[in-house]
This record gives structure tokens, C-alpha cells and sequence, in this order.
């Protein structure tokens, strides 16, 4: 199945996502098999500084999905202040999706 995940970090943790940068990179790349797509977000332009991120991934469940996101550094660490999950099908099947 597959899974939206949308991450709201906490006010000002920029210093918190440097820290844990390397971690968190090393962790998504342990995970790649079940990450599909994995970017911040901004509100400004591309060099603003993230105020979230937004994932595609594959799980069993909504609980391994759950389970899979609390093994992330940034959420171990604090950076997440919300995090939202859903369960995400594609309802447009003959269009190419591009990321």
C-alpha cells in the first residue's frame, strides 16, 4: 500500500535539522526500498528554510507505515512537531507520474 506522510516541524528548528542531516540522509537511504519520494517543503523559494516535508511510502499497513516514519533522526530528535499520514491511491491511472 501506499502512504502520503506530511511532516510540521516545530517553530525554529533549524539548528535541529542540521544536527541530524547526515543521520537522517543515512536513514532514508537504509530505507529506500519502501521510500517512493522524501523532500522538505517551503514556504518561500527553493533556498528558504523547510518548514516540513512531505513523503510517499510503501507499507503493509498503517501501522508499519506509523511504525516505519518514528525511525526517522528528525522525528527521534524533536524536529517533527505534527505529522499526518494517510493512506494515498492514485485516482488518474493513465497519467505518468512524475518525481
Amino acid at each position: 500500500m501506499l502512504f502520503a506522510v506530511r511532516f510540521y516541524d516545530i517553530p525554529n528548528g533549524l539548528a535541529i535539522r542540521n544536527a541530524h542531516m547526515d543521520a537522517h540522509m543515512q536513514w532514508l537511504e537504509q530505507n529506500a526500498a519502501a521510500i517512493v519520494a522524501a523532500g522538505p517543503l517551503r514556504t518561500g523559494a527553493a533556498d528558504s528554510t523547510p518548514v516540513g516535508a512531505l513523503w510517499l511510502i510503501r507499507a503493509d499497513s498503517f501501522e508499519a507505515a506509523q511504525a516505519m516514519i518514528q525511525g526517522d533522526p528528525f522525528m527521534q530528535n524533536g524536529l517533527r512537531e505534527k505529522v499526518e499520514l494517510y493512506h494515498w491511491g492514485k485516482a488518474y491511472p493513465q497519467a505518468p507520474v512524475e518525481i
